[in-house]
């Protein structure tokens, strides 16, 4: 019989334990939602947040990256590329994403304005970084 109350106690707990885990009260809410294995496998990935909080850009540490939209996490290949010719990765600038690749035979960080690129002063072997203040 006390063996029986002690299992029922620690069943008890864990279905207690269950509830809260599966529903926090802490108000807290979902930011994004990625299926697949690279999430844990690649801990040393580099997540950059959009400025608008829409996209996220993961840079792996094999140089691939990935554009998911959040919160769904669903990846947006089109959108990352931008329609560059030869795309090899890209970087935010305030709300835009620069992009490093050929166009028209030239290798460059391009930015995407109107229905091309306009080729930018950044070499193209460096990263383009922002201040915080723009």
């Amino acid at each position: 019989m006390r063996m029986y109350r002690f299992f029922t106690a620690f069943a008890g707990i864990l279905a207690v334990l269950a509830v809260l885990a599966a529903h926090p009260s802490d108000g807290s809410v979902t930011v994004l939602t990625w299926a697949g294995h690279r999430m844990f496998e690649d801990f040393s990935a580099r997540s950059e947040v959009s400025p608008d909080g829409e996209w996220v850009l993961r840079t792996f540490v094999d140089g691939n990256q990935t554009l998911l939209h959040v919160p769904s996490g669903s990846p947006d290949s089109a959108a990352l590329q931008g329609g560059l010719q030869d795309f090899e990765r890209a970087a935010w600038c305030g709300s835009q994403l620069l992009r490093l690749g050929k166009n028209e035979g030239k290798r460059s960080w391009f930015l995407q304005s109107g229905g091309g690129f306009a080729a930018l002063s950044i070499p193209s072997g460096g990263h383009p970084r922002l201040q915080r203040d723009g």
